[in-house]
């Protein structure tokens, strides 16, 4: 028969008996004309080095949309990266522990704004000069041509189209509610502003002298619990949020109305973390997949699939410790035709693809899926043999790879031990009649298989069979 949700997300609850679900390096595709299958597993992309810095640690990219030129903050240097992912500095700026942000007044402007170290420069794209304009900004944005920095829990703006220009008389405190603004975005026509347990809309009336006011009536109770996990996906905005009755939940809101997306297991994962408010959010498209990566840095990566609503881990394996930590890229542009990523502890700037099958190590990307338990009302469950429905024939011509191998386990108690892996052959190249099927793999009340892939191939699972009694 078919192993019911075998390609599924992650979802680890509270107690491991009732769920132990893991779907790490993999992610979840619906088949959107039926067939054979419902679900598939895709393997998540990894990384070939594009540039490389001589200075840490990653802070910030960015590709202005006009120019279509790429700049980077990585240390304390602003560089500009050509297409052939040669840097360029143009000048230097402050440092502090939060990541740098970097935007655009276009074509009209011709104008950068960046935020780091809790300062704000302007850099103009046709002099290459790089200046600073107001000290506080913590983040910046722009809006129909003015640049937004919010700075000392205020909204502060530039002069239209000019970066260079911020007037005192150009600001305004939070005053709807007393919790302090911590972040913000800017969504279509409306600025996000994140206080610590509730958010205001603001827009564009078209006020003098300060043009932008607060939707009336709009301000919604989550507020941020990590001011850089606010990010646009689509036409909605995704956070890590807080309210007054606690934190750890992940909400999306398009226009004023947030809805929760994080699950109970998500959330149970996330309050066992030492702190969340330092978690840094990114966003990508790719195969029709929209991608919400939420990166908690030196414990875990969380990523939510816009397309199919349902979420998966990306993660570096320690082969010491025998464990995942969070994946290293925490800073996203598309440019040049690539997706690329700056790691945030070593500076390097990779393209990513699902055509690489490496880390930022140098390591083969390790995927793991432990599926929902074969469990039958608390009795012992036996299981004769499984057998992994994949695309067989996949192998490499030569090196690691070049026979391909499963590795599988089993726990006959919902997760709490595991038995030895047992290898299968994927197939050489060619090979495509290839089976991968495992017997007499034993019995236990909450009967619960770990499949493992390491080798550099493509790695489509369409599901798996198996025979209990």
């Amino acid at each position: 028969m078919k192993y019911a949700g075998f390609c599924g997300p992650s979802y680890t609850a509270q107690s491991s008996i009732a769920a132990a679900d893991r779907c790490m390096n993999w992610f979840v595709e619906r088949m959107e004309i039926g067939g054979k299958v419902e679900y598939v597993l895709l393997p998540t992309p990894g990384l070939s080095q594009f540039s490389s810095a001589p200075e840490v640690p990653g802070r910030g990219l960015f590709t202005e949309p006009y120019s279509g030129r790429m700049f980077a903050v990585i240390g304390t240097t602003f560089y500009e990266i050509g297409a052939d992912g040669t840097k360029t500095s143009r000048g230097t700026v402050a440092v502090d522990s939060n990541p740098a942000t970097i935007t655009t007044n276009g074509d009209g402007g011709g104008q950068l704004f960046i935020t780091s170290g809790d300062t704000g420069y302007s850099y103009d794209l046709t002099t290459n000069t790089l200046a600073t304009e107001i000290t506080g900004a913590v983040m910046g944005a722009m809006l129909d041509g003015y640049f937004l920095a919010l700075a000392d829990s205020t909204l502060k703006i530039s002069d239209l189209l000019d970066g260079t220009t911020w007037q005192v008389t150009q600001e305004a405190p939070r005053t709807a509610q007393p919790d302090p603004w911590r972040a913000l975005i800017v969504n279509g026509p409306i600025i996000y502003l994140f206080g610590l347990e509730t958010t205001d809309p603001w827009y564009n009336d078209g006020s003098s002298p300060f043009p932008f006011v607060p939707v009336e009536g709009a301000t919604f109770p989550f507020g941020i619990a990590a001011p850089f996990s606010a990010m646009k996906l689509g036409t909605s905005v995704i956070w890590l949020a807080q309210t007054s009755d606690g934190t750890g939940i992940v909400v999306k809101a398009q226009g004023y109305q947030p809805k929760r997306i994080s699950t109970h297991a998500l959330e149970f994962a996330i309050k066992g973390y030492a702190h969340i408010d330092n978690a840094i959010a990114w966003t990508y498209s790719e195969q029709g997949h929209d991608f919400y990566v939420l990166n908690f840095p030196g414990i875990a990566t969380w990523v939510y699939d816009d397309t199919t609503s349902l979420w998966h881990e990306r993660g570096s394996f320690d082969s010491e410790t025998g464990s995942y930590s969070s994946w290293g890229p925490q800073f996203h542009a598309y440019g040049y035709d690539k997706h690329l990523v700056l790691h945030a502890d070593n500076g390097t700037i990779y393209e990513m693809g699902s055509g690489f099958y490496t880390d930022a190590d140098g390591a083969y990307i390790r995927r793991e899926r432990i599926p929902p338990a074969l469990f039958n009302d608390n009795k012992y469950v036996r299981v004769p043999w499984f057998e992994v429905f994949h695309e067989p024939g996949l192998g490499l011509p030569t090196g690691q790879g070049s026979d391909p191998q499963f590795m599988l386990s089993w726990s006959p108690n919902g997760g709490k031990t595991w038995g030895n892996e047992i290898s299968r052959s994927a197939g050489e190249l060619g090979e495509y009649g290839k089976r991968a099927r495992w017997t007499r793999c034993g019995r236990g009340r909450n009967m619960l298989p770990k499949l493992v892939v390491t080798d550099p191939i493509n790695w489509p699972i369409l599901g798996a069979f198996v025979e209990r009694v």
